[in-house]
């Protein structure tokens, strides 16, 4: 008789122990059916591959049920992604077995979304023909176009046909060897081969995030590695949509582990391909040289730079080798004119009547010089004043962590400011970053953008298409716009006043 009670006791302590385990068990199998239902099995290669250039409005003929499930299903994984994040933050035993979890689950989700159609984004089937006319085709993808090859069968599928590639030669090199093992393959394989392309940079992320917090915050090392793994953002533009973007950051978050050891030339270099992918991780070499500085001193710094820039240069030389036509292989002055979803946007619509005198507002912008180059130079000056602020603070504090505090800073507000062309998948470079910080409010602000970012494609490709056909109007963009980049605006000016206010009260209850 007196074995029950103990018997009970017995079970509650190991239900209490397990009880993280059985929670993310749970968020997994409901993230997991969510994945594949509403999408992975909804919206098929299988059943929607030979439609070329497919949003959700058009693949759904602009169904109110297909919104109402895309919204329904993105509220609820966040949610079940906050959750599992509370629970792993208040974890301390199992390590192991949460770790299988978080990475089995991460696998899974992957594969849910493996097969589905590229929706509300066609930038899989530029890398394809890319890749294509440079394996197949024997074109430089730096210098020519997709429309010199009209016979392509990915030709119909791509997007960005009369201009080259936006992307760097490492990327370029990855989609050759690509396309050159997979050409002969059928359309749907190949999709599928350039997403595990950017799966295999989603895990390396992932384990990169997970070594560096070992080594700086081994209590946050779990919840780490599932702010980005378990990130509905990340999965879906990975897995779902194909983006490279994972790609680019295994090379940050490499380049970031290698500083966390102190090892600053390979995270440089490390950093340094990551430009050869996407030119954003330069911003965040200088950040690594002046970390480096404080903490080699003069003689051993100037080491650094030397031997930095001498295997940097040497890869870059090498990987541009195959691509050079001249100094435009890397020209970018088209980007002052490319604006879409930011606030720069908004603002050029409004300021088009003033600046250039665009009086006609029923149809899309042209190029507008004097309104472009005004909002292109006025944004990348309030981002070097931010720039410039976050190198003074890092002077003051130049260990790791004030360097990854540092890199989310300016990678924020090169999002939110100088970003004048956005797309929600940029967010994924935030996250890959944010992964590395205590919980504090810019943590939060990020994963809440997260999720914000997600009504970008529903509210312009769903709703605002239809509208667009008709009359275009500026509020068009700035319905989209003050949704999912207004509230962070907010968030952080009211922040910012909270705390000023505080130092004032602060200062007046100082004795005098």
């Amino acid at each position: 008789m007196d074995i029950q009670p103990h018997t009970s006791i017995s079970m509650i302590n190991q239900f209490r122990r397990y009880q993280g385990v059985l929670a993310l068990l749970g968020a997994t199998a409901g993230m997991l059916a969510l994945y594949w239902l509403a999408f992975g099995d909804r919206y098929s290669l299988n059943a929607f591959g030979d439609r070329p250039r497919q949003s959700l409005g058009t693949m759904t003929n602009f169904s109110n049920e297909a919104a109402y499930l895309y919204v329904g299903a993105m509220v609820v994984l966040f949610m079940l992604y906050g959750a599992a994040l509370m629970v792993l933050a208040r974890q301390r035993a199992n390590a192991l077995l949460l770790g299988l979890i978080i990475g089995v689950s991460s696998i899974a989700f992957c594969l849910a979304l493996i097969t589905l159609y590229p929706l509300d984004a066609a930038d899989i089937y530029d890398y394809i023909i890319r890749g294509r006319m440079s394996a197949v085709h024997g074109l430089n993808p730096l210098q020519h176009l997709p429309s010199q090859v009209p016979l392509d069968p990915f030709y119909p599928f791509a997007a960005w046909r009369r201009v080259p590639s936006a992307y760097g030669p490492v990327w370029e090199i990855i989609a050759h060897n690509v396309s050159l093992v997979t050409s002969a393959w059928n359309r749907d394989a190949q999709v599928i081969a350039y997403k595990g392309i950017a799966v295999a940079g989603y895990a390396l992320t992932g384990g990169f995030i997970a070594l560096t917090l070992r080594q700086i915050a081994p209590h946050r090392a779990l919840v780490g590695a599932a702010i980005f793994l378990w990130n509905p953002l990340v999965i879906y533009m990975t897995a779902g949509m194909g983006h490279n973007d994972t790609v680019m950051t295994a090379c940050v978050a490499f380049g970031l582990y290698c500083a966390s050891r102190r090892w600053f030339i390979t995270a440089s270099v490390g950093v340094g391909v990551g430009v050869l992918i996407k030119f954003i991780p330069v911003l965040l070499l200088p950040l690594i040289a002046l970390t480096a500085w404080r903490a080699l001193g003069v003689r051993r710094w100037l080491r650094y730079a030397l031997l930095t820039t001498l295997i940097g240069g040497g890869i870059a030389i090498a990987s541009y080798t195959p691509y050079w036509h001249g100094w435009d292989t890397i020209r970018a002055e088209r980007r002052a004119f490319m604006f879409t979803g930011s606030v720069a946007t908004v603002a050029r619509h409004w300021l088009m009547p003033i600046l250039d005198g665009e009086t006609n507002l029923t149809t899309p912008p042209r190029e507008t010089p004097i309104t472009s180059g005004v909002l292109a130079n006025g944004t990348l000056i309030i981002f070097a004043a931010v720039y410039l602020l976050e190198m003074v603070q890092l002077w003051r504090q130049p260990e790791s962590l004030g360097m990854i505090g540092a890199s989310v800073r300016v990678i924020f507000a090169y999002l939110l400011i100088t970003s004048i062309w956005f797309h929600a998948w940029y967010v994924i470079w935030l996250i890959a970053l944010i992964a590395l910080m205590d919980d504090t409010p810019t943590r939060r602000l990020a994963l809440w953008f997260s999720y914000l970012v997600t009504w970008q494609s529903l509210l312009y490709n769903h709703f605002d298409w239809r509208t667009r056909s008709g009359a275009w109007l500026p509020w068009l963009d700035l319905i989209p716009v003050v949704i999912y980049m207004g509230i962070p605006y907010a968030l952080i000016i009211r922040y910012h006043w909270m705390r000023w206010q505080g130092q004032k009260h602060s200062a007046a209850s100082l004795p005098e």
